[in-house]
C-alpha cells in the first residue's frame, strides 16, 4: 500500500498539482494525506491521519 503526504504552507498556495501527481503514480484518494500548513507547526492534521 502506498501512502502519500502532500502539503503547502498557506492557504493561498494549491495542492492540486501535488494531488495530480501522486493519483498519477497510482496512489489510491483514501491513501493521500494534506495539509495547508507552515513547516514550523508540527501539529498538522494530514501527519495525524484522517
Amino acid at each position: 500500500m502506498d501512502l502519500a503526504y502532500c502539503r503547502v504552507s498557506t492557504t493561498a498556495q494549491d495542492l492540486d498539482r501535488q494531488i495530480d501527481a501522486v493519483r498519477d503514480a497510482g496512489v489510491a484518494e483514501e491513501h493521500i494525506y494534506v495539509d495547508k500548513r507552515t513547516g514550523a507547526n508540527m501539529d498538522r492534521e494530514g501527519l495525524r491521519g484522517r
